[in-house]
């Protein structure tokens, strides 16, 4: 029997979807659950690897940090929900939670519908808390909108994904011809095998981060296929294809260590573990890690490999003492004071890498230089927010743990972000306009369609960070 979502609009109303938690003691869409539910594996995994949910705790393992007074405001016990947001999160709750009467029409339903619904699923005490955390996040930071622009991304690239599991260009053209897609969302192009190592990554990254509001699963399948594809890949040595940017292993290494944290499994653990080991081979003199195979260290590989790193020790994987030490070295090598940073050592400053560099450094300094450099960092993020991917994932992940409210510059970022997205016709949920949202900065020109989607999504997906 459909439940309706119920939400709280006045000042003292509790927080999205909590008013459903605390008066039925289900929060997890109405169904009856006890303490303790069961592991539960994803289906359809072609593989035999199997991927599993757990109540482990996947929070960002950035520092604490003092909130500015004037950022963290009341809004989520003095503002009621706007008629688009309740829309948007009882949209969310018919399609991943509770079930509940039709809502109006969407421009996302066609491609989201469009997604098979599984038997329902149980999920732990932590998930569940972790999804009202993150759904709250949106709220106060009037962003529930982006739940429609990721689950219609989200829902694209499953459509599109490769029978034997891969995301790439040439694997979507394919399938829209399966789909008889006329004309097709992306143009039949032929890609090589790195760029289906980052596409595959990219994707499995951001399937990966909305698990906790997929309750039942609806693209475990994709998910767990996107793995598999990836464990298939890596060299014995640890290492993974890459081709002529080293970027490609290294987003493989974050997806796996992002799913090694949030399901325990010790097959992923390994891996994970075997490429920390070979990224300790072959770090720089510097400390950093080449981008284009050369015998220097570049901040954007070196800030890839420092998310690797966040991913496994929230895993509990012992880092190599090689990359912990380098890490910190090579990024205040890169620093030129204030949010400054270079590419190189010694280089010159490049604008797009101030939140590339900012992110680094939270991540890798220690708490002195942190503290030393937050009023900088703070400054940077008062600025207007970059317009190109790349920066912008950065960015928006340093703005929402620096500022947790978000500075209405950065959510209008995100706003117009997802007008950007495809609303109509076969493409639906995709992002194709490749001049507006380039991913130039990473080498990555002309990658096509699933690239820029996959990270069009991680951008949003940001923003489900919890305050």
């Amino acid at each position: 029997m459909g439940r309706r979502l119920v939400i709280g609009v006045a000042a003292a109303a509790v927080v999205a979807l909590g008013l459903l938690a605390a008066s039925t003691g289900r929060g997890d869409g109405g169904r009856a659950r006890g303490p303790g539910a069961p592991t539960v594996a994803i289906d359809d995994e072609p593989s035999g690897h199997a991927v599993q949910r757990v109540g482990h705790d996947p929070a960002s393992s950035l520092p604490a940090v003092d909130t500015a007074p004037t950022v963290r405001t009341a809004v989520a016990e003095t503002k009621p929900l706007s008629p688009a947001d309740r829309e948007a999160l009882e949209r969310h709750e018919r399609r991943f939670g509770a079930d509940g009467p039709e809502g109006p029409p969407h421009w996302s339903d066609s491609v989201v519908g469009s997604v098979a619904w599984p038997p329902a699923r149980e999920q732990s005490e932590s998930a569940r808390q972790r999804r009202l955390e993150q759904l709250e996040a949106l709220r106060a930071r009037e962003l529930l909108g982006v739940l429609d622009a990721i689950a219609a991304g989200l829902a694209w690239l499953k459509g599109h994904q490769r029978p034997d599991g891969w995301f790439m260009d040439s694997g979507a053209a394919l399938r829209c011809v399966e789909l008889g897609h006329a004309p097709p969302c992306v143009a039949p192009a032929d890609r090589s095998a790195e760029w289906s190592m980052a596409g595959t990554a990219l994707a499995v990254m951001a399937f990966a981060a909305f698990r906790d509001q997929d309750v039942n699963g609806r693209f475990e399948p994709a998910l767990a296929r996107g793995v598999a594809c990836l464990r298939a890949k890596q060299f014995a040595d640890g290492g993974f294809p890459s081709g002529v940017f080293r970027a490609s292993s290294t987003l493989s290494l974050i997806a796996l260590g992002r799913m090694a944290a949030a399901t325990g499994d010790t097959g992923l653990r390994d891996a994970v573990r075997r490429g920390l080991a070979c990224a300790a081979r072959e770090a720089a003199p510097d400390g950093g890690y080449h981008y284009f195979y050369e015998p220097f260290g570049d901040l954007r590989e070196t800030a890839w490999i420092a998310l690797a790193v966040e991913e496994a020790r929230k895993a509990g994987i012992e880092v190599p003492e090689a990359v912990a030490e380098g890490l910190p070295r090579f990024v205040t090598s890169a620093w030129l004071g204030g949010h400054r940073f270079a590419r190189v050592r010694g280089g010159a400053e490049w604008s797009a890498m101030a939140p590339v560099g900012i992110l680094a450094g939270l991540l890798v300094w220690d708490d002195g230089r942190r503290a030393d450099v937050l009023p900088d960092f703070r400054g940077w993020v008062a600025e207007p927010p970059p317009t190109r991917l790349y920066p912008l994932y950065h960015g928006v992940r340093v703005a929402a743990h620096l500022e947790p409210d978000m500075p209405q510059p950065w959510r209008d970022a995100l706003l117009g972000l997802m007008r950007a997205q495809e609303q109509s016709g076969a493409a639906t949920g995709a992002w194709r306009d490749l001049e507006a949202y380039p991913l130039s900065e990473i080498g990555y020109v002309g990658v096509g369609v699933v690239h820029t989607t996959a990270f069009a999504v991680l951008v949003l997906e940001e923003a489900l960070r919890a305050r």
